[in-house]
């Protein structure tokens, strides 16, 4: 009785019709996987929008940038934590979810695992320094900005952007300079130039999209 086989042509054959479906599939999967953590962080981003505009009702002033100087202090090269961060720690603040709980937790930025601090150093899943809240979006509150001497910011910004903007680091992962909102807009994500872009998404308190910063 004829046995018969695959010949080693045809196995070849195979081997590179499945490396080119390979080929398609991979990059159309990490794509769709950024699409959804750019809809993920839009969305949560409206969340803490909602809790940031909640607490100003109820305090008349939005929260403090943890670590930063008091309003119309000099600027110091350490935070609350001892960290030598100038501004100080700006992730989204602690005063959000107590006492009152204007969120429920602390939403994390999912594009700052495996992120670069803004020193060039590799921290894993932490970002710029340890403390509990590393891993949440972004966060300036821009009159505290611009009352502090020698910072760049000032009424122009506050009437640009409102009384704060949050940021995502976007899909480059990235830590990008961020200016005052007449600098140049390179550092805001944009979608149409790319779904993994260079730039950080953007939300302020006058502009949901952060359109207005992209044009």
């Amino acid at each position: 009785m004829k046995k018969y086989g695959f010949t080693l042509i045809e196995l070849l054959i195979v081997v590179a019709i499945i490396a080119i479906l390979a080929a398609i599939a991979v990059p159309n999967f990490l794509e769709a996987q950024v699409r959804s953590k750019v809809s993920r962080v839009k969305a949560d981003m409206r969340s803490v929008a909602t809790a940031l505009e909640a607490y100003s009702v109820d305090s008349n002033k939005c929260p403090p940038m943890l670590g930063a100087p008091p309003f119309g202090q000099p600027m110091n090269r350490q935070d609350y934590y001892g960290n030598d961060r100038g501004y100080g720690f700006r992730g989204t603040p602690h005063n959000l979810t107590t006492p009152i709980q204007y969120i429920t937790s602390v939403l994390q930025d999912p594009f700052k695992v495996g992120a670069l601090s803004d020193r060039g150093v590799s921290i894993g899943k932490a970002y710029i320094n340890p403390n509990p809240f590393d891993g949440s979006f972004i966060y300036h509150n821009i009159r505290q900005f611009a009352a502090v001497p020698g910072s760049d910011f000032d009424a122009a910004d506050i009437n640009d952007y409102g009384e704060w903007r949050m940021f995502s680091l976007g899909p480059t992962k990235k830590y990008a300079p961020l200016g005052t909102s007449d600098r140049g807009l390179g550092w805001i994500y944009d979608p149409t130039n790319g779904t993994i872009s260079v730039g950080m998404i953007l939300r302020t308190q006058k502009d949901s999209e952060g359109k207005r910063f992209t044009r």
